[in-house]
């Protein structure tokens, strides 16, 4: 699948932006597509806020709510999906259906449409004993607590 990266440059002094990226990239049958994903506060943190948007916006949607909870002293993670934000865009339009994402979620790491969360949550939780509280904040901005 033939995709565009957008240049890290492009997303240099964006106010209130200030986060540094990671990126997933091996997701099953999906491999080489790279997934961006802000996660800042304490690893060892007694609370995770896993942060969701909904299409089309990515994690520059919280970024005022990122230095809240993770001053709370939580841990915050944001996964932007693909074709949007950091992470990689396909060229071809057809791409960009419910399908589509929803079949990358079927991957074996569950990656995509709502199992964009499920694949987070799993990361997070397989990794912490600490609880996790998924966010879910749509374009229009109004946060919906899963």
């Amino acid at each position: 699948m033939e995709v565009l990266r957008t240049s890290d440059n492009r997303f240099v002094d964006l106010p209130g932006y200030d986060f540094t990226a990671n990126y997933v990239d091996d997701l099953q049958d999906y491999e080489g597509l790279r997934v961006h994903y802000l996660d800042q506060g304490a690893e060892g943190a007694n609370r995770i806020f896993l942060c969701l948007q909904g299409e089309p916006t990515w994690a520059y949607l919280y970024r005022r709510m990122i230095p809240v909870f993770s001053n709370s002293g939580a841990r915050v993670v944001v996964p932007d999906w693909l074709g949007f934000g950091r992470s990689d865009k396909p060229v071809d339009d057809p791409v960009y259906t419910f399908n589509f994402h929803r079949e990358v979620g079927s991957s074996e790491h569950h990656f995509g449409c709502a199992r964009l969360g499920r694949y987070f949550g799993t990361y997070l939780t397989s990794r912490s004993t600490k609880p996790v509280f998924p966010i879910d904040c749509h374009e229009y901005g109004n946060p919906s607590w899963s």
